[in-house]
């Protein structure tokens, strides 16, 4: 069985005609993406990022409130341990056992940011505290005639029990951390942002 085989030169091209080829580039214009559409693109992308940036703006303040009210609570924990043990400063407290001057105990001041141990007048191991500027400290204390709380001496007991509310001033309605201080001079919070405050 033998085949015949055509030479090469009995074969012959057809070149494409002229409207194959315009259908052929009319095709690879349509394959690509009109400016519209990139266009529309484009600001959905800015849009989802806008969304996203303001969610996690607002999520930063209210993680700058909640750890404002953790480091306060801790403030306030180090004050009551401090009076509990009666540290006192014997270099501006009378320490011998017949002195009449006695101490108070450790003191957290709102208006003046400071926690401090006193004996009558006299204060001693002063420590400031801040927070961040756009964190809001309302202290409410019963009776409400001084913005500080102290921590009666060698008890850590409170002489007033207080409520303190921790906003940012920016955006109250974001919610209070809240710190209760019961009269046995416990501290416990609200484990988070929480609405109305006290």
């Amino acid at each position: 069985m033998t085949q015949k085989i055509k030479n090469n030169s009995q074969l012959t091209t057809h070149p494409a005609s002229a409207g194959s080829r315009k259908r052929r580039n009319n095709s690879q214009l349509l394959s690509g993406f009109t400016l519209i559409e990139i266009l529309v693109v484009v600001t959905v992308i800015f849009l989802l990022l806008g969304v996203s940036f303001a969610g996690y703006a607002t999520l930063n303040q209210k993680q700058t409130v909640i750890s404002a009210g953790q480091n306060m609570k801790n403030i306030l924990r180090d004050a009551q341990s401090r009076s509990y043990n009666g540290e006192i400063d014997c270099s501006v407290c009378n320490c011998s056992p017949d002195s009449s001057t006695g101490w108070d105990g450790w003191y957290v001041d709102f208006t003046n940011k400071q926690i401090y141990g006193k004996c009558g007048s006299s204060q001693f191991s002063t420590q400031n505290f801040t927070f961040s500027k756009d964190v809001l400290v309302t202290p409410y204390i019963t009776p409400p005639d001084t913005a500080r709380i102290l921590f009666t001496e060698n008890s850590g007991t409170v002489s007033q029990p207080a409520v303190i509310c921790m906003s940012n001033k920016n955006a109250p309605a974001d919610g209070y951390y809240r710190i209760s201080i019961n009269s046995a001079g416990v501290a416990s919070d609200s484990a988070g942002l929480i609405t109305p405050c006290p």
